[in-house]
């Protein structure tokens, strides 16, 4: 029951609320690739990096009542924001340096599927293996007409869920944006992500 529990609380409470997810941000609008990552890159030559990024960064976080984890010295990320139903959002950051004070902060914004959308695909993929095997036995066409039917409506979720993830990875990015702001990054388009 304890495991239960716990799955119930990642499920229901390891959700930022819809209004602040649905606000808007003083920040440039940012073309986010749908099959990518966001890649942010800051740079600075008043020696400031990732650790005033951060800082920045969680205090807009606890400001504006997202929920999160930060890195507890044991994750491959800085912070895991969940976002909301469908999707939590990993950020990684890392820090060159240029010498003189001079860095190149870089941030990466990786979508992962929440605990409830891991389950709800493991149903529905189930669903989708029964329902084939079953109507393409029966080689009528009232069974492929039911096939195509329910792979259109997965198709539709499926998109569903993609145009969440880039809604939540661009909201994040602002958040990233405002945050390197507080502390006098400036913001540096990155050829790669750009090009790609």
């Amino acid at each position: 029951w304890r495991g239960w529990a716990r799955y119930r609380t990642w499920m229901r409470k390891k959700r930022t609320p819809a209004p602040v997810l649905a606000a808007t941000p003083e920040a440039r609008g940012l073309k986010i690739k749908w099959d990518r990552p966001a890649l942010l890159s800051f740079w600075s030559e008043q020696n400031v990096g990732r650790e005033q990024l951060l800082k920045a960064f969680h205090a807009r976080l606890d400001r504006d009542g997202w929920k999160y984890s930060p890195d507890t010295g044991w994750t491959h990320w800085d912070y895991q924001i969940y976002g909301n139903r469908w999707w939590q959002l990993h950020l990684l950051t890392v820090t060159e340096e240029h010498g003189d004070g001079k860095r190149l902060t870089r941030a990466r914004l990786h979508p992962s599927p929440s605990t409830f959308t891991r389950l709800i695909g493991m149903v529905v993929g189930v669903i989708s293996l029964l329902a084939f095997q079953k109507f393409w036995a029966t080689t009528t066409t009232e069974g492929f007409q039911l096939i195509g039917i329910w792979f259109c409506i997965v198709s539709l979720w499926l998109t569903y869920l993609v145009l969440k993830s880039a809604r939540l990875r661009k909201r994040i990015a602002q958040l990233v944006e405002l945050a390197a702001k507080d502390c006098q990054l400036i913001a540096v388009q990155s050829r790669k992500s750009d090009g790609a």
